[in-house]
């Protein structure tokens, strides 16, 4: 009988009772949860424990930053009634956090006594609450709700309340004016949908509630460990006076915390202490009957929604690479099937330069791919091979046509020469063999010298023209020898190596020996002295020169552009717009998105390195069409994002070689 007293003093202390004309009768779970949250007299809603949030304050929710679970136990006045609460936050990466509380307040071990005071036994009174709460942040303010529900068992009686609807909404403002760090403000409406309790000969209705409460957090510092939270809360009903409740707290970091509170008249005190991610909190709260001691355990658990946003981020990222790396490697292999494809039909079709210069390309690409290069490096030798037999051909005939006409006019020498060269190409040559017979004969039947020197200088004059410098100088010597002092044998001769000293410039240039060509340029400078050839030259090298020397520009880092909101959500859709695009296949689309994306955010999220692979992607299957100026600018702009890549180095150095010999042999023509 004591206990069942005790438990009735306690409801009825909890509750505020109803009046026939007032609007319903309080909650005995009023009361509230959480050692922290009641040593500040519940005044601090704003700031509340997230895992008492779905009771205080939904809108808490919002800002929850990982799981958090917690245990809360309290004896009332030193008796067996257990006063318990057990609560739980889950925050989602996009869709708000859900908070899940459960409240428990029961006594056992009441005796049950007839009209006579005999006992009959013995009956339990437990009273359970639930607390279903939503939070998310829409246009800066921490909205949320509640769904409560409450069941009351008193021996083999029980009834269930209906639902209930709470509606909270907070705004924060950070701020940094002398010790001001922060101020948030609340307003929460309770029970806006009335739950209620069919017992067994009444129905009780739980009144509508209105709050409003606000908080200041001070701190001597931004990097200071100490900080004071001050708060305070209004509450009432249309009918009930309004209750006023305050609170203020101290902390050391995250490791100590020291608080008190006044609500409704009462005092209270509490302490908190925090080790890694576990924390114990106590609390000391006056009640009329006494005071209450209570504790709560939490602890929080898993990652930050911020990493779990990134984590995500990453992942998503990594996926779209693995997108973009595939479609770079089917680009890729369709080009090379395609390479290969027109190879082979020229190849068929006897046009074997053309097959050479697509099956080298195919095997450029199929090297940059990482694929195996044999069978496409087969190919090639197999158009090499034929180039080099049309070649073969091609200079024997021209030889014998060259000894052919050479003999017709008497150039016995030459003919000899150019017959004799052409055995060379083509040692069964028989037209070649007869002619160099025929000019053997007839060279042994000039005897005068002034014939033979003439016949010789015309020889090595025909040689000079069809490029054979070195033999043509080695002529020219040994005509010097027979007749030293000639001076048109000493003109051929300067002529002949100013020649060889030109062609292995242009050849040292080529292959990117700047030193080398410019010795050679110099030699042949003392033979001719302002040459027009050697001052284009000159120029040519003096560009290459500061290209060499000039490093790469290294790419500013870029700093995060403070974008306006529809300025980042144009920029967003931009971004989001070339990655659609680029995986549709619309490459220059995306190139154009993204290309704005770098103008307004320069290192915005990826798109540089989306940048680079677009002009990569572009950039090869331009080459592949034979468009070299239109790859070659691709390219660049790839250098330009990347300076350091030497995969977008080699591609452009494969450019601008071929574009050299093309211009090369321009000029010589």
């Amino acid at each position: 009988m004591r206990t069942a007293a005790l438990l009735l003093s306690v409801c009825l202390l909890m509750a505020a009772p109803a009046a026939a004309e007032d609007d319903g009768t309080q909650s005995p779970f009023r009361f509230g949860f959480g050692a922290r949250d009641l040593s500040l007299g519940g005044a601090d809603v704003s700031g509340c424990d997230f895992s008492t949030a779905a009771f205080w304050n939904a809108s808490r929710l919002a800002q929850a930053p990982k799981a958090q679970i917690s245990l809360f136990h309290a004896n009332l006045f030193e008796s067996d009634v257990n006063y318990d609460y057990a609560g739980i936050v889950w925050p989602t990466l996009d869709f708000g956090s859900v908070g899940i509380g459960i409240a428990r307040l029961g006594v056992g071990g009441i005796e049950r006594r007839d009209a006579g005071n005999v006992l009959l036994g013995e009956l339990s009174d437990e009273r359970l609450g639930l607390y279903l709460g939503y939070g998310r942040t829409i246009a800066g303010y921490d909205l949320g709700l509640t769904i409560t529900m409450e069941h009351h068992q008193v021996d083999r009686y029980s009834a269930t309340s209906s639902p209930g609807l709470d509606l909270s909404v907070t705004r924060r403002f950070p701020m940094s004016l002398g010790w001001f760090r922060g101020a948030s403000f609340s307003l929460d409406g309770g029970n806006l949908l009335n739950p209620t309790t069919d017992l067994v000969a009444e129905t009780v209705r739980y009144p509508r509630r209105y709050a409003g409460s606000a908080s200041v957090d001070l701190r001597p510092g931004k990097a200071s460990v100490h900080s004071i939270r001050l708060s305070a809360r209004l509450e009432g009903s249309i009918r009930n006076e309004a209750r006023s409740a305050f609170g203020a707290e101290y902390s050391m970091g995250q490791s100590l915390q020291l608080r008190g509170g006044l609500r409704n008249g009462d005092l209270s005190v509490g302490a908190g202490i925090a080790v890694r991610s576990v924390r114990l909190d106590y609390g000391l709260v006056g009640r009329d009957l006494g005071s209450v001691h209570m504790f709560t355990l939490s602890t929080a658990f898993g990652p930050t929604v911020s990493e779990r946003k990134r984590h995500r981020s990453e992942r998503q990222e990594q996926e779209f690479q693995r997108v973009m790396a595939r479609q770079l490697q089917d680009q890729n292999s369709t080009l090379i099937d395609n390479l290969i494809a027109e190879g082979d039909s020229a190849l068929s079709a006897g046009a074997h330069e053309e097959a050479l210069r697509r099956f080298d390309r195919a095997l450029f690409l199929v090297r940059t791919n990482g694929s195996d290069t044999n069978a496409v490096a087969a190919k090639l030798e197999t158009a090499l091979a034929r180039v080099r037999a049309d070649e073969r051909e091609h200079r024997y005939a021209n030889l014998v046509d060259s000894a052919t006409a050479a003999y017709r006019t008497n150039e016995f020498l030459g003919a000899r020469y150019y017959a004799e060269l052409a055995m060379r190409e083509k040692p069964e040559g028989d037209s070649a063999g007869i002619l160099r017979d025929l000019a053997v004969v007839a060279l042994e039947t000039i005897t005068a010298r002034d014939q033979f020197i003439s016949e010789r200088l015309r020889t090595i004059d025909s040689m000079q023209a069809m490029g054979d410098n070195a033999n043509a100088l080695a002529a020219a010597q040994a005509l010097d020898q027979y007749t030293p002092g000639n001076s048109n044998i000493a003109a051929l001769l300067r002529r002949i190596r100013f020649e060889m000293f030109r062609s292995l410039a242009i050849r040292r240039h080529a292959e990117g020996k700047t030193s080398l060509a410019q010795a050679a340029l110099d030699s042949a400078s003392m033979l001719y002295p302002r040459h027009q050839w050697c001052e284009d030259f000159t120029g040519q090298l003096h560009a290459a020169r500061q290209r060499r020397d000039t490093p790469p520009p290294t790419p500013a880092v870029s700093q995060p552009v403070k974008l306006s909101r529809e300025l980042a959500a144009e920029t967003e859709a931009a971004y989001r717009g070339g990655r659609s695009a680029f995986e549709a296949g619309r490459l220059q689309e995306a190139i154009e998105q993204w290309e704005q994306v770098e103008r307004v955010a320069p290192g915005y999220e990826s798109v540089r390195d989306y940048l680079i692979k677009a002009y990569r992607l572009v950039g090869v299957e331009l080459y592949g069409q034979n468009d070299l100026q239109a790859a070659l600018a691709m390219w660049r702009n790839a250098e330009r994002l990347d300076p350091a890549n030497s995969e977008i180095r080699a591609f452009i150095a494969r450019a601008e070689a071929e574009l050299g010999r093309l211009k090369e042999l321009s000029y010589d023509q």
